[in-house]
């Protein structure tokens, strides 16, 4: 008989191997993927799909990440989610290139590995790879000596650099805890036919370098368990299966950084032993780290699962939300995301009619002068939003903000009534009503945007108003699926 801990180390592998992948797989693949055996699987992957983790993806035997593994996945990334953002916003700004945050995930056959958690991709026809959620080669040895010298340094600073065989220069920065903990790696990538040497990038790289260290030594200091999250089971553990368990023991440490094991057995209502046993299986799935004396936290692996699935579940929720506000209201709706210094519509419905707007699916445009510039600059800072307009601003409409501080003054309008009319900022003849859709760990993960001609949105705006909030809000419960009710 496999012993209890292995068997949970096993399906919490098999949850990691749907969640890192960009599809529903089915049982065989998973089966191949993690050397599990196919019935073995079939049994693991039920039991995960009755808890809510999994759900089945139309035929037999094929399955995806459920609601409950996004809630999961968000609770562990709402620590650094926003910061990351900008973070590697003002990364890309600066380099012009690829620019990464990279997670250590071991691979159950390939060995030791590295997967991007978040990223930015430049706008040149030819750049070098590193989407989000893809599982990073390490061919220019830069990044293994970044993370090892992390794990034996300490919170030593340097930024490490090597060419793969491809000719692609990476520049890597460990990123750590305040205690010295390592965290994750932030990555330039750029062809060597671009590259100017290692000032600009190495500089930017340690400023990122030392603000998110920064950040992240100040959410250790104030980590305790946050108001309303992770509630002790009211449960009987004493004859629960172990791997609902070790679930409940997975998510309370995502939402109780650092907590150790004698806390989590009392907040699942389960012996110390068997808590240590179940706590050891998901360190070796990868989904948590720590030691019983430092206490525990959630793997920055775990938290990537929620912007790698972020972009499908965004647009899943959309689709029906906007083509009705077409319909009703004859305007055209879209949902956009923040990439870097560009807004990128994902989603849209175009109202027919005389006069209507253009398609702007997966087209940039220059975030400022865009529809849900308020909206989806809304969760940073003052200072950052007045940097991002300083150093991008690019005026395209004549009313377009003049300064940073008009800019500014248009995003505390929204964050005060959650929308905002704009009008002919990035495009003459054009105005818009935007809001935002918050994510699951606290961000801004889109903007609503309800647009036509100045005269129609601005007879129409308390509606319009009524409308973009209501769908931003439609859209932002619909991200978790079923698991939060």
């Amino acid at each position: 008989m496999v012993p209890m801990h292995r068997r949970v180390t096993g399906a919490l592998t098999l949850l990691a191997a749907v969640a890192e992948s960009t599809r529903p797989r089915p049982v065989s693949d998973l089966a191949r993927e993690t050397g599990i055996g196919v019935s073995t699987v079939s049994r693991i992957a039920a039991e995960l799909a009755s808890s809510g983790m999994l759900v089945k993806a139309g035929s037999t035997g094929i399955y995806d990440l459920g609601g409950r593994s996004m809630v999961l996945a968000a609770t562990a990334a709402t620590p650094y989610q926003i910061e990351a953002q900008v973070v590697l916003g003002r990364l890309s700004i600066a380099t012009g290139e690829t620019v990464c945050l990279l997670a250590r995930a071991d691979h159950p056959l390939r060995g030791p590995g590295f997967r991007v958690v978040s990223s930015i991709q430049p706008a040149w026809s030819l750049s070098a790879a590193g989407d989000t959620g893809t599982w990073l080669l390490d061919r220019s040895g830069a990044i293994r000596t970044a993370f090892e010298g992390a794990e034996r340094w300490g919170a030593r600073p340097g930024v490490s650099h090597g060419v793969t065989p491809a000719g692609v220069v990476d520049r890597v920065a460990p990123v750590w805890f305040g205690a010295g903990d390592p965290f994750g790696a932030l990555v330039v990538r750029t062809p060597d036919f671009r590259d100017t040497g290692h000032g600009r990038a190495g500089h930017a790289l340690r400023a990122a370098q030392a603000r998110l260290g920064h950040h992240l030594a100040n959410v250790e200091d104030a980590s305790g368990p946050p108001v309303g999250a992770g509630a002790a089971w009211s449960g009987d553990a004493a004859d629960s299966p172990s791997l609902e368990i070790g679930l409940r023991l997975v998510e309370q440490v995502a939402c109780r950084p650092w907590s150790r094991a004698r806390e989590l057995a009392l907040a699942v209502g389960c012996g110390p032993e068997r808590v240590a046993r179940l706590l050891a299986s998901a360190g070796a799935a990868g989904l948590i780290e720590g030691t019983p004396s430092a206490g525990y936290r959630a793997s920055l692996r775990l938290g990537g699962w929620y912007p790698a699935r972020l972009p499908a579940r965004l647009v899943g929720a959309a689709g029906d939300v906007l083509s009705r506000l077409a319909d009703e209201h004859g305007i055209c709706a879209y949902l956009t995301t923040l990439v870097g210094a560009k807004s990128i519509t994902v989603a849209e419905a175009i109202a027919p009619g005389e006069l209507r707007t253009a398609s702007w699916l997966n087209r940039p445009f220059p975030l400022t002068g865009s529809d849900g510039a308020p909206a989806l600059v809304s969760a940073m800072s003052d200072a950052d939003i007045v940097e991002l307009f300083t150093t991008t601003a690019r005026p395209t409409g004549r009313r377009f903000p003049r300064t940073a501080d008009d800019f500014l003054t248009v995003v505390h309008d929204l964050r005060r009534d959650r929308s905002v009319m704009i009008s002919e900022y990035g495009e003459n003849g054009l105005a818009s009503v935007t809001s935002p859709v918050h994510g699951l760990a606290g961000e801004v993960a889109a903007a609503v945007c309800l647009v036509g001609p100045p005269r129609e949105v601005e007879a129409h705006r308390v509606r319009l108003h009524r409308e973009a909030i209501g769908a931003a809000e439609t859209i932002g419960r619909r991200l978790a699926g079923d698991a939060l009710g």
